[in-house]
């Protein structure tokens, strides 16, 4: 029969440190900063599977369509030695951009308990989306120079070849 289901998925794919920076004297105000930077996105997917119902080994086709959300996010550590120290400059979204996919996928279902409500399969899977450009931070690019973060961005295609591995419930 054919189904309808949904899925999320997620992936960071680049993390950054700039390091340790001091701020003030050891009288007044001293503080020691890591700033990390972490890339991702996030993924809504819809799917429609042709698969059959009744048999422990069940291949399937697909068609899939979603959104993705693109992020270049920092999340700074920092302490201090005299008084509370922040700089807002350093904390959220540096970069983010939203991208739609659409594509096509194959795969293989196997009943893991038989006879049981609800069906629990292992899912093996893969999958072709195709998506819009998205604007992402390149790889290696951010620093810090007189205070301020800088960063070189592009727009990129978000293409995607997923290689699937879960579990799906059935009800």
């Amino acid at each position: 029969p054919l189904t309808f289901g949904f899925e999320y998925n997620f992936l960071f794919y680049d993390y950054q440190n700039i390091g340790n920076y001091y701020y003030g004297d050891y009288t007044d105000n001293y503080s020691s900063e890591n700033v990390y930077f972490y890339s991702g996105f996030d993924m809504l997917l819809f799917n429609l599977r042709l698969q059959p119902s009744e048999e422990t080994f069940r291949p399937y086709v697909e068609i899939v369509t979603g959104v993705s959300w693109y992020y270049t996010s920092s999340d700074p550590h920092i302490i201090s030695m005299f008084r509370d120290y922040q700089n807002d400059d350093f904390y959220g979204s540096l970069n983010d951009d939203l991208g739609f996919n659409a594509g096509f996928g194959a795969g293989l279902s196997i009943l893991s308990n038989k006879g049981k409500s609800p069906e629990l399969l292992i899912d093996i899977g893969f999958r072709y989306l195709f998506g819009t450009r998205a604007t992402v931070i390149k790889k290696g690019t951010i620093g810090k120079t007189d205070g301020y973060i800088e960063y070189e961005s592009a727009r990129t295609p978000t293409n995607q070849i997923n290689f699937l591995m879960g579990f799906t419930i059935r009800f």
